[in-house]
C-alpha cells in the first residue's frame, strides 16, 4: 500500500497521472518541473502533506485541496495565488510561502487551524484584517517583504520576526499578557517604520507586562525581547532610567518587591563576524549579571534592542542606588570592539500589594 510518493528534482515531471492511490499520506514534488495538480487530488481523502518546494512551473493550485492536509510548503515556487476554498482546510497547520516571489496578496479568510506561516521572501503586500481570527497562530514569518507596507492587529504570538522590510511603515500590535511568555520580536533594518509605531509597539509590550502585577504571575517572560529600528529609546524609560552611555545608576526602592525588569540598549551599525552564530548584551549589576542572547545579523542602522526579565525577583536589594553596566560580546564571552552602545536604560516594574 503506497503511503508516501517521492518525486523530488524530477525535472521531466510535468504532470501526474488523473488518479493517484487513495492511500497516500505523504506527497513530495520538490525541484520537479510540476506544472499542475490533478483537480482528483481532492479526493486523496489520507493526504497529510504536500510538498511543492522549488516547483519553478507551478503557478496554481487546484480550487480544492484535501481536507486532511496538514503541511503545505510552496516555498520558492511561482505561485501566483491562493484559492479562497483555502480557508476549508480546518486541520492545516503549517502553511510554507517562503520567497514565493509572484505571491501578492493572501486570500480574505485562512484556516483558524493554522499555528505556523512562513511568508518571508515573498512580495505580500498586505495581510487581510481577518488575520486577527488565527488564534492558534503562534509563528509568523515575514522577513525580507519587501513590498509589505503595514500590518493589521495581529493574534497573540509566540514569535514574529520582520527583518529587511524596507517598506514597512505602519504596524498594529495589541499583545495581551499571556502572550508574552517566551515572546520573540524582531523588527530589523525596517528603515521606513516611524517612531510612532516603533513607540506604540514598546509602549503596548510595557503595558502588557505591568497589568501583570494584578495578581497575575511574571514567571517566564525571560525571552520577550524586540529588535527594531531606532536611536532613541523608548518613552516610557524618563530621565532617571536611562543613559547616554553604557552604564546607569538608577533609584531602587528596598522596602518594594521587584516583579520585573524592562532594558533597552541602542546598538548602532555593525557588521558580524560570519563564524559567529550570535551576541550577548550582558548587563552587569553590583553583585551578579543578566543576559540576553541576540542573532547575528548585519545592522545597518541603530537598532533599539528591548527585553524583559524577571530574575530581579529573586535579587536582593540593600541600597537605593544600585549602579548597572552594558557590554556586548560574543558567545563565547569576549568583547565585540566594533560594537558602540549609544544609549541604555533599565525600568524596574514593582508588585502592588493589596
Amino acid at each position: 500500500m503506497l503511503r508516501t510518493l517521492y518525486l523530488s528534482n524530477c525535472k521531466k515531471l510535468h504532470s501526474l497521472l488523473l488518479e493517484l492511490p487513495q492511500s497516500i499520506i505523504y506527497l513530495c514534488l520538490t525541484g520537479s518541473d510540476i506544472e499542475y495538480l490533478p483537480a482528483s487530488i481532492k479526493q486523496l481523502a489520507k493526504l497529510n502533506a504536500i510538498c511543492l518546494n522549488n516547483c519553478k512551473k507551478l503557478h496554481s493550485l487546484p480550487v480544492e485541496l484535501p481536507h486532511s492536509i496538514t503541511d503545505l510548503d510552496l516555498s520558492a515556487s511561482n505561485i501566483e495565488f491562493l484559492p479562497a476554498s483555502i480557508k476549508q482546510l480546518t486541520m492545516l497547520e503549517r502553511l510554507h510561502l517562503y520567497n514565493c516571489r509572484k505571491l501578492h496578496s493572501l486570500p480574505p479568510e485562512l484556516p483558524q487551524s493554522i499555528t505556523e506561516l512562513h511568508l518571508g521572501g515573498s512580495n505580500i503586500e498586505h495581510l487581510p484584517e481577518s488575520f486577527k481570527q488565527l488564534t492558534r497562530l503562534s509563528y509568523l514569518s515575514l522577513s525580507d517583504c519587501k513590498m509589505l507596507r503595514s500590518l493589521p492587529e495581529l493574534p497573540s504570538l509566540r514569535r514574529i520576526l520582520l527583518i529587511k522590510n524596507t517598506s514597512l511603515v505602519t504596524t498594529k500590535f495589541v499583545t495581551p499578557w499571556t502572550a508574552l511568555r517566551n515572546l520573540t520580536m524582531k523588527f530589523v533594518d525596517c528603515v521606513k517604520l516611524g517612531e510612532h509605531a516603533q513607540s506604540s509597539n514598546l509602549e503596548n509590550a510595557y503595558s502588557s507586562v505591568n497589568q501583570t502585577q494584578y495578581g497575575k504571575s511574571i514567571r517566564g517572560i525571560s525571552f520577550f525581547k524586540m529588535r527594531m529600528p531606532g536611536s532613541r529609546g523608548p518613552e516610557l524609560f524618563n530621565d532617571d532610567n536611562r543613559s547616554k552611555e553604557d552604564s546607569i545608576t538608577i533609584q531602587i526602592d528596598p522596602s518594594s518587591k521587584i516583579m520585573a525588569c524592562l532594558f533597552f540598549v541602542v546598538l548602532c551599525p555593525f557588521s558580524f563576524n560570519p563564524e559567529e552564530n550570535g551576541f550577548y548584551i550582558k548587563c552587569y549589576g553590583v553583585s551578579t549579571y543578566w543576559e540576553q542572547a541576540w542573532g547575528y545579523i548585519d545592522l545597518n542602522n541603530d537598532h533599539i534592542h528591548f527585553w524583559a526579565l524577571d530574575t530581579f525577583v529573586d535579587t536582593p536589594w540593600t541600597s537605593p542606588n544600585s549602579s548597572f553596566k552594558f557590554v556586548v560580546e560574543s558567545q563565547e564571552g569576549k568583547p565585540l570592539p566594533n560594537v558602540r552602545i549609544k544609549e541604555c536604560g533599565i525600568l524596574p516594574i514593582y508588585t502592588f500589594e493589596g
